[in-house]
């Protein structure tokens, strides 16, 4: 496990040159929260960006030869797979919390009534989003050069979309939204498991496919 925690903070100390950028979009998108008087849209938005933030890793390595470097390093395939989704879930998990804390204080500040159902909700389906994100776009990545298919960093946020579409024309999805919210009403920090619990499968899936391409890649 040592050998992963230090691989993670390799990731974590390449990744800093993105910081500065990262940290003006949040201004922006708190500053953007603050002028309509939506708080929780923040989050939503922050997490797309934490999404660009958790790929730039790759574009980094791709671009200063850095594979190199951890390919000297006494890592296994796993390892170093699993030291990358760690990674992408301590960023998940930070610009959750940093973003879900700024909210807070925007309510306070703005004088806006916060309704704990919808802020769980925005909070919870933002981190699964962000999950399913890096789910999505992380095996591609571990497969093929960045700068061939960083077009598809925008790929899970069509995807979604297209998922809703057609969720929304099933027979009874508007009876069984009903029926979830008032599930989550009665039961609201459930909520916030659950989407938890989804995000959390979405990396697992991802993180076994990525480490079965990343041994491909080197056959």
């Amino acid at each position: 496990m040592n050998r992963v925690y230090n691989a993670v903070k390799l990731d974590l100390y390449t990744a800093k040159s993105s910081l500065p950028t990262f940290a003006i979009a949040v201004i922006a998108v708190i500053f953007i929260g603050a002028v309509t008087k939506q708080p929780s849209v923040i989050t939503v938005i922050a997490m797309m960006f934490a999404t660009a933030l958790g790929s730039t890793i790759f574009q980094i390595n791709e671009k200063n030869n850095l594979d190199k470097l951890y390919g000297v390093l006494p890592l296994k395939k796993l390892e170093r797979v699993l030291a990358r989704y760690l990674y992408a879930l301590i960023l998940g998990i930070c610009c959750t919390a940093i973003m879900a804390i700024a909210a807070m204080i925007l309510y306070r500040a703005l004088n806006i009534t916060m309704e704990t159902l919808p802020f769980l909700a925005v909070l919870g389906f933002s981190f699964a989003y962000y999950c399913f994100a890096v789910g999505i776009s992380y095996p591609i990545f571990t497969r093929f050069s960045f700068s061939k298919v960083y077009i598809f960093t925008m790929a899970p946020m069509f995807i979604l979309f297209f998922l809703l579409i057609l969720l929304s024309k099933q027979p009874g999805f508007l009876t069984d939204m009903s029926k979830a919210v008032q599930f989550f009403s009665a039961h609201q920090y459930l909520l916030i498991l659950c989407c938890v619990g989804v995000g959390l499968v979405f990396l697992a899936i991802s993180l076994s496919i990525s480490y079965s391409l990343s041994r491909k890649k080197e056959l």
